[in-house]
């Protein structure tokens, strides 16, 4: 658990089947939001290897005292330059700009430690600006940029 900073802890918890058909909801409003930025794959082809890689993939619930305020998908890509990759993260949107997405960045990079990436979209601005801040604090070691036509691509260890 960490503090956000106003007192109020902020932890994250792994979903359960349970949590399967409000987590693909969460995820079809988060993607139709993200197609905004860009070409976005629907329905999301990789939903259900979630649910079934307990070793290469995770889905992590953001949760603060409120209850659910978002969801992080982890995943071990397959190129050999990382080994683990944020394939999605959103905080859900009643619960941004509250600090609960710093809060648990560093959460989920000390269960996962190793070599990270991470691609944001070029024309997502609050993707970036949030990323650019919470990259540079700690674990986060090594961290290097590049870019493509399309997106930004970070690389950090921890």
């Amino acid at each position: 658990m960490t503090d956000r900073g106003d007192g109020r802890a902020v932890h994250l918890r792994a979903v359960t089947p349970a949590d399967r058909p409000q987590v693909a909801d969460w995820l079809a409003d988060f993607l139709r939001g993200l197609s905004a930025y860009g070409r976005v794959d629907m329905p999301y082809a990789h939903f259900d290897a979630y649910w079934c890689e307990p070793d290469r993939r995770w889905i992590w619930l953001l949760c603060d005292p409120d209850g659910v305020a978002g969801f992080c998908f982890v995943r071990k890509p397959e190129e050999a330059d990382a080994d683990f990759e944020f394939s999605e993260f959103c905080v859900l949107p009643d619960c941004r700009r509250r600090g609960i997405g710093a809060a648990v960045v560093p959460q989920i990079l000390e269960l996962h430690p190793g070599r990270w990436r991470l691609r944001v979209m070029r024309r997502n601005g609050p993707a970036l600006g949030f990323w650019s801040r919470v990259l540079m604090r700690p674990p986060v070691r090594d961290l290097a940029r590049t870019e493509d036509a399309e997106s930004l691509w970070y690389r950090f260890s921890v």
